[in-house]
C-alpha cells in the first residue's frame, strides 16, 4: 500500500509515524514550512478559557507523551519541559470557575509573578517544537518513510498513490472546501533576565524555552489578516497583554517575531480528522490544540488507512 501525505506538521508527522512499517510511505512538505514549527508548546487538557477538561483530553496527552519520548530518542536530547503550567485567573469568573478543581492555589509560586490567583496543572509540559518535530521527522524516516521537500499543488499529482492524507494545515483549503476558518498568529521570542521555571497562562501566555533566558510571548489572534508575515507592530501590545501577569515582561529584550496561521473548526474545538472519499483522509482543524490532539486522532487515522 502506497501512501502520500501532504504536509510535515504535528499532524502529518503523527500519522506517518503511525503507519505499519509495510506500507510505503511519502512525506510532502517543508520543514519549518507550518504553523506546527513555530508554536509556542503549551501541552495540556484545560485550553478553554473555563479551564474546562478538552475532549479525550487525557488520551491525548498521554499519546502526545508516547511521541515526545520517541522524539527524544531519535535526536539525543530532551524535547520537551514536563515542569508544569501555571494559569491565572485573570477575569473574577475565572477564580469562582478554577477553584471548583483540586489543583486550586490562591497565588503562584514565582516571587516576581502578579500574585493573582489561578490554576497549577501539574502535568501541564512545553513543547519544543522544532526539536520535537525534527525528533519525529527522524523517527519517520528510521521507519522507512520517504520525505520529499517539495509542495503539492494537486490531489490528481498523487495518481500512483492508493492513500492520502490531506494534513497541510492552512494549505487543505486548497485541496478540499471544508468549514474551516484560517488564523494568523503571532509570538515573541524574547530574552528575560531571570528564568522562568515553568510556563504561564493568562491573557495570552509566556512559555519557556531550550534555553533557560529566552521565552516565547503569544500570540495574536487574527482573522482579517492581510499576509503572512511576522510584524513588529504587535510588539508592544502581546508585552503588555503579558506584563498583567507576569510584571517582568515589559521589560523583556524581543529577539525575534514568528507569524504562523493555522486551521479552526468553525463552531467546535475539535479538529476535523475524517475520511472524505475512498482514498483520501484530510487531518487538519487542530487550531491551538495541535499537542493535544496529533498524537491521538493521527494514530486513529492510521489505523482506519491499514484496515
Amino acid at each position: 500500500m502506497k501512501v502520500a501525505i501532504i504536509g510535515a506538521g504535528l499532524a502529518g508527522l503523527a500519522v506517518a509515524w503511525h503507519l505499519p512499517e509495510k506500507a510505503e510511505v511519502t512525506l510532502f512538505g517543508t520543514p519549518d514550512g507550518s504553523a506546527s514549527w513555530v508554536s509556542t508548546g503549551l501541552l495540556h487538557p484545560f485550553p478553554s478559557k473555563m479551564a474546562l477538561p478538552s475532549w479525550r483530553a487525557e488520551e491525548g496527552m498521554q499519546a502526545t507523551f508516547e511521541l515526545l519520548d520517541i522524539a527524544a530518542n531519535h535526536l539525543g536530547r530532551p524535547v520537551a519541559s514536563k515542569t508544569g503550567i501555571f494559569r491565572f485567573a485573570i477575569e473574577a469568573v475565572q477564580r469562582e470557575k478554577f477553584c471548583l478543581r483540586p489543583e486550586w492555589r490562591e497565588r503562584c509560586s514565582l516571587a516576581k509573578a502578579a500574585l493573582l490567583p489561578g490554576l497549577w496543572i501539574s502535568e501541564g509540559t512545553t513543547v519544543y517544537s522544532k526539536p520535537y518535530l525534527e525528533g519525529l521527522l527522524l523517527a519517520c524516516a528510521a521507519k522507512g518513510v520517504r520525505f520529499e521537500e517539495r509542495r503539492i499543488e494537486s490531489l490528481a499529482a498523487l495518481a500512483d498513490f492508493d492513500k492520502i492524507v490531506v494534513a497541510a494545515g492552512y494549505e487543505t483549503l486548497q485541496f478540499i472546501d471544508l468549514p474551516l476558518e484560517p488564523v494568523k498568529g503571532q509570538a515573541l521570542l524574547c530574552r528575560c533576565q531571570e528564568p522562568l521555571p515553568f510556563s504561564l497562562i493568562g491573557n495570552g501566555h509566556i512559555s519557556t524555552t531550550e534555553d533557560p533566558y529566552l521565552c516565547q510571548v503569544g500570540s495574536t489572534y487574527e482573522h482579517g489578516y492581510l499576509d503572512l508575515l511576522p510584524h513588529k507592530e504587535v510588539i508592544p501590545g502581546l508585552l503588555a497583554r503579558a506584563a498583567v501577569f507576569y510584571p517582568p515582561a515589559k521589560d523583556f529584550e524581543v529577539v525575534d517575531v514568528r507569524a504562523g496561521v493555522r486551521l479552526g473548526t468553525k463552531g467546535s474545538s475539535r479538529p476535523f480528522a475524517a475520511q472524505v472519499d475512498h482514498r483520501t483522509w484530510v487531518f487538519t482543524g487542530l487550531g491551538s490544540r495541535g499537542l493535544l490532539y496529533h498524537a491521538l486522532l493521527g494514530k486513529n487515522i492510521a489505523i482506519n488507512i491499514s484496515e
